[in-house]
């Protein structure tokens, strides 16, 4: 990807003088167009409060660990589902990336529920996190609806073939 874990735009793969000027510039202005929808900006809030939660875990202990490894895990599935979504040409591979988003939110919420009841995370960190996959879903059901459907080709599953989605 051309971001790192700052959500930074990241051109260092670009200093080999492969890629002209113009290239470049369209790549920055693709990454920006991203990161301003407002699907992406709800993502990247999620990671924040994500990074906060495993930042107050009290210790290092192997389900500490491997909550914070889990959740990390689903935050990045969240933003690349995004940005392979955006980068797909046909509306089922869109939709494809979509469902991984929905997926890894879903994950979050289980990760979410399973701190709270092994009380290893501040519960009111816990409910900003709610909150937040709370106003991810209906900025997700806009983004998705804007998906073009005539754009697609069949790739003999037929798993998005007679799917409304709404608007």
């Amino acid at each position: 990807m051309l971001w790192n874990t700052n959500s930074e735009f990241d051109d260092d793969f670009l200093n080999d003088d492969t890629a002209s000027g113009e290239a470049l510039n369209e790549i920055k202005r693709e990454h920006e167009r991203i990161s301003n929808l407002p699907v992406m900006i709800k993502a990247h809030q999620i990671f924040d409060v994500v990074n906060a939660i495993v930042e107050t875990f009290s210790n290092t202990d192997d389900i500490s660990s491997h909550y914070k490894e889990v959740m990390f895990s689903n935050v990045r599935k969240l933003r690349n589902g995004i940005v392979a979504a955006e980068d797909a040409n046909y509306f089922s591979a869109k939709m494809e990336n979509a469902v991984l988003v929905k997926v890894a939110v879903q994950n979050l919420l289980a990760q979410e529920a399973g701190l709270s009841l092994l009380n290893l995370a501040d519960p009111s960190y816990l409910e900003v996190l709610r909150n937040e996959i709370e106003e991810f879903q209906p900025l997700f059901m806009t983004w998705i609806s804007l998906f073009d459907r005539s754009c697609d080709m069949d790739d003999g599953w037929n798993l998005f073939k007679n799917v409304e989605v709404k608007k």
